[in-house]
């Protein structure tokens, strides 16, 4: 499928909205609770709309298939090495400075941060919920078929 630009300037848009929504909080603005819940909220929407929309494009300009656990593996890998990038610094870091425990360390290298949430990094609840999505794609993909139909209209509507 061809690279759509319209979908990478929703996505800017997006990254902006949640931009600002974490800029807001760390810079304690006035009103800036109310502007940080309307940015977070639009923000995330977007990117989960986004996210379910191209992956249902996908799945219907491939006729549909059934996903098995090497879709779900290639998703994975694909979010989890940028992540490592980020989270392994992290976590030696807040090892030396606040102290963590193996179990949240752990959790949290394999992207399961929405249940053992870090300190200033509560955010990345964000990525378990992509991890979810995909993991609902795959079994959708394998139901009856009025679950394909249905999943199939309400990703590419």
């Amino acid at each position: 499928m061809k690279r759509d630009f319209r979908f990478d300037c929703v996505r800017v848009c997006a990254l902006l909205l949640v931009l600002v929504c974490h800029l807001v909080q760390v810079f304690d603005i006035a009103g800036g609770e109310r502007i940080h819940d309307i940015c977070a909220y639009i923000g995330n929407s977007m990117f989960f709309i986004l996210s379910g929309l191209l992956l249902g494009r996908t799945w219907c300009a491939k006729g549909c298939p059934h996903y098995d656990i090497k879709f779900l593996m290639q998703r994975f890998l694909k979010l989890w090495l940028p992540f490592l990038s980020f989270m392994i610094p992290y976590i030696i870091w807040l090892s030396f400075s606040r102290g963590i425990s193996v179990m949240d360390a752990l959790m949290n290298v394999f992207m399961l941060s929405w249940f053992a949430k870090l300190p200033a990094a509560g955010h990345l609840w964000f990525v378990t919920a992509i991890l979810m999505l995909y993991l609902v794609m795959m079994i959708l993909s394998r139901s009856k078929k009025t679950y394909r139909v249905f999943l199939g209209s309400v990703l590419t509507a």
